[in-house]
């Protein structure tokens, strides 16, 4: 494994320990989020007591979403994802905003050789 994949692993790990909703949550998919194709929202939330926003952008491209919502509001109103992004927004001391921002997969690499 990589190292870039590595530490995104690692990190991941880290985020679902701090927010077990992730890992055992249930699932809500989200229709409110605008954006591009491929991009995905839902909500994950544990005994109605943790809650976390998980957005992902499975496109090539990039991706500006709109987060405006009534039922979950958030810090931040828009987000550009890069291509293969994942957002995780959750309680941070300031009200819900994005704890975690990280690439899904790592960026294709050509294979080519530099002259």
């Amino acid at each position: 494994m990589g190292m870039e994949v590595h530490s995104v692993v690692r990190n991941m790990i880290g985020i679902r320990r701090r927010y077990p909703a992730i890992a055992s949550g249930q699932t809500h998919p989200v229709s409110e989020i605008s954006g591009g194709k491929g991009v995905t929202a839902f909500i994950r939330t544990m005994d109605g007591e943790q809650s976390v926003l998980v957005v992902m952008n499975a496109s090539p491209e990039s991706q500006t979403v709109d987060l405006q919502m009534e039922d979950y509001p958030i810090k931040e109103s828009t987000l550009t994802l890069t291509p293969y992004a994942i957002v995780i927004i959750g309680e941070g001391e300031e009200g819900r905003t994005i704890i975690n921002e990280g690439c899904v997969l790592p960026e294709k690499k050509t294979g080519r050789r530099r002259s």
